[in-house]
């Protein structure tokens, strides 16, 4: 039976209807429609999943100016916090989206994808047939221009085009809470949803997804979706002679469609890998946790307390303001000995000064065919490793992400963006780059894997230039890169230190490439400027970046008398002076993190 639950609070309607199902479904509406739209869907998957909607602020009967969006972020957070609500009471939740729905569905699973175990889009509206006339997007573009975000435009689509059923036709009309209008600022936060979900679709993995199509759509472009959806490989399902509102056409239909879908996402991944992380802090247990998730077994060496917390809670990741907690698959071990002699792959992931000494510990788990990963950052590590396993391929590894430690069992990664690139360092590169495959193309992190000659030192280079600005300074300061660059020196010491970085590039003749998340090759144009021109462009791309503590920061705030940074900025100034050339701002920030 239906009932009503206030899961969500802050004036927000939500309606759950339960069969005390371990798994649960949550089904985001359209635009016109609302959370009791999903009622007769709801009764079909009785006795086999639980069904939770809630209506978004400003539709349906939730609080909230009418039709109005005024960020996309907004309402990230929300399904955040949804998405974790449920996770206390299910052991799966599956996210579901209907027509505009479907939309945000698949933006948010770009954005959150460990925080659901599969994705199921119903006649989703990435691509419409019925858009805004004309009139209407000069009206919305003119409210955007004018400051008025709140305009109101007239919405265009008709009852007949969700379905041909009478008694829906008449639900619909009599719908008190049906939306007619939307704001000018939900029509601009639209748009970017669909250009991100454009942009994005191919790069970053999503949960198993399912993709059902109603053959006489007319609200939605059925043959420009699945092409715009294709890298995402879904499932599809099209239910021929239907309308748009599956919901209404073909309740029982979806319903079988999602729980076979649920079902099947639970399969193993085909190649499964034994993994062994050395170095369980923030990058290494983010990792190793996706790794797990993904479907791998994954064994953590780290520190005693942090150990503790994963075996017995699980893995607290948290991503955004979302939580996920990762059990299956992952343990972690205190002591080098435990770990398992048949490990694929050996994850590295502690810091530069800590390498020779995690030597040892690698020893104790790389076998003849074991391809050794490298996620650290500076330069020296890989000739390290390769020096003490000369037979076995290393790959250099950047990871791009706002990572914290936040406490025993817990990690934070502050944003989605980012990911991992690598290149082989030492070793075969076609079995590198099938490794570097199987572990990452099952897992939620963006990739990217390079195999031209030289293409590790362009990695790691790379990624030392994305470090050497405001590292040192963050750690020394407290500031953060906006602060930095809004400083007058420091803002002309980290753009400095910057164009010293590619300048040695350049002269060793290593190029940059993009790292996920990252146009490094711009950022490589933009440093031919002079200092001050370049500090403003810096200004400028991180305007709106989150405040984070780099790792030195939290190495220093944690009492650590060691850092990093003759491995990042003491890395630039010995390779300008080896080529003689001089690099004072970088020699500067080695001076400041040595007082």
């Amino acid at each position: 039976m239906p009932f009503f639950r206030d899961e969500i609070g802050g004036g927000i309607f939500s309606r759950a209807w339960e069969c005390a199902s371990r798994e649960v479904v949550l089904c985001l509406h359209g635009v016109e429609s609302n959370a009791e739209w999903f009622g007769e869907l709801a009764e079909k998957l009785s006795r086999k999943m639980d069904l939770f909607a809630f209506d978004r602020p400003g539709w349906g009967r939730s609080e909230g100016e009418r039709g109005h969006l005024a960020s996309y972020a907004d309402l990230v957070r929300l399904l955040d916090q949804t998405a974790t609500k449920l996770r206390e009471r299910y052991e799966k939740v599956h996210l579901a989206g209907l027509s505009w729905g479907g939309l945000l569905a698949l933006y948010v699973c770009l954005r959150r994808a460990p925080l659901f175990d599969s994705l199921t889009l119903i006649a989703p509206g990435v691509v419409p047939k019925i858009d805004l006339p004309l009139s209407g997007k000069l009206s919305a573009a003119t409210g955007i221009v004018t400051g008025n975000r709140l305009k109101k435009i007239p919405l265009a689509i008709q009852p007949h085009h969700f379905t041909a059923r009478l008694d829906k036709l008449d639900f619909i009309r009599n719908d008190p809470h049906r939306t007619r209008e939307v704001s000018a600022s939900f029509c601009l936060e639209t748009l970017k949803m669909r250009r991100f979900v454009a942009e994005k679709i191919g790069t970053r993995r999503l949960p198993p997804m399912l993709l059902l199509l109603a053959g006489n759509d007319a609200i939605v472009d059925n043959e420009k979706t699945v092409a715009l959806l294709a890298p995402g490989k879904p499932e599809v399902v099209n239910f021929s002679g239907a309308e748009h509102s599956l919901v209404f056409e073909k309740p029982a239909g979806v319903a079988d469609a999602i729980c076979h879908h649920a079902a099947q996402s639970t399969n193993p991944i085909a190649e499964k890998k034994i993994i062994s992380v050395i170095g369980a802090g923030a990058v290494g247990s983010m990792v190793g946790g996706l790794l797990a998730l993904s479907g791998h077994e994954v064994t953590l060496l780290s520190r005693e307390k942090h150990a503790e917390a994963i075996n017995r809670d699980g893995l607290r990741l948290q991503l955004g303001g979302g939580e996920r907690v990762i059990r299956q698959r992952l343990r972690a071990v205190t002591s080098s000995v435990e770990l398992k002699k048949e490990t694929g792959v050996a994850v590295l992931s502690v810091k530069s000064f800590d390498t020779p000494a995690a030597l040892n510990d690698l020893r104790a788990c790389v076998n003849p065919q074991t391809v050794i990963l490298s996620l650290q950052n500076g330069l020296g590590n890989e000739p390290l490793i390769s020096e003490a396993f000369p037979e076995n391929v290393v790959i250099a590894g950047a990871i791009c992400a706002y990572l914290e430690f936040i406490s025993p069992g817990q990690v934070k990664w502050s944003d989605d963006a980012g990911g991992v690139a690598g290149a082989v360092f030492n070793g075969e590169k076609e079995h590198a780059g099938k490794i570097w495959h199987e572990i990452f193309s099952s897992c939620f992190l963006e990739n990217r894997f390079y195999d031209f000659a030289n293409a590790a030192a362009s990695v790691k280079w790379s990624k030392l230039m994305l470090n050497a600005a405001f590292n040192a300074l963050n750690a020394a300061t407290g500031l953060s890169a906006p602060e930095i660059l809004a400083h007058p020196e420091y803002g002309l010491l980290a753009a400095s230190a910057l164009k010293e970085g590619f300048a040695t590039m350049r002269a060793l003749g290593v190029k940059p490439v993009d790292l996920p998340g990252y146009p490094v090759t711009l950022l490589a144009k933009a440093a031919r400027l002079p200092a001050s021109m370049l500090r403003k462009i810096l200004a400028l791309k991180t305007a709106g970046e989150k405040t984070g503590a780099s790792s030195m920061k939290q190495d220093r705030d944690r009492g650590k008398s060691v850092t990093e940074i003759a491995d990042l900025n003491g890395a630039i100034l010995a390779g300008a002076e080896s080529l003689g050339l001089s690099a004072p701002a970088n020699r500067r920030l080695c001076e400041l993190m040595q007082a």
